[in-house]
């Protein structure tokens, strides 16, 4: 099993919720459940089902990855990282479905 930790430089530190314990430090699992709170929020509000095989299309493509890095600024904040992201991309619908 790959471990997200070691790639950002941090070992493999976990809470243990079963224990009452939620926070240790820098360490918790806020960020995560946050993240997937707007996964969810997109999937069962916006595109109600998406498939396993197009599920990394909406994690770290705009749908998600930027709404959350970038969810705290306003529209005019946003424009100009988001025009920078898509320079240069062309994405057809059948490059993205295998169609």
């Amino acid at each position: 099993m790959d471990l997200i930790g070691p790639q950002f430089g941090h070992g493999d530190e976990h809470v243990k919720h079963r224990d009452k314990e939620y926070v240790r430090g820098e360490i918790h699992s806020n960020t995560i459940e946050g993240f997937f709170s707007l996964m969810k929020h997109g999937v069962y509000g916006t595109w109600h089902s998406i498939s396993r095989k197009q599920l990394f299309l909406y994690v770290a493509g705009p749908a998600c990855e930027f709404r959350y890095n970038h969810g705290r600024k306003g529209d005019g904040a946003r424009t100009l990282p988001a025009m920078r992201q898509a320079d240069g991309m062309r994405l057809k619908y059948r490059q993205q479905t295998g169609c």
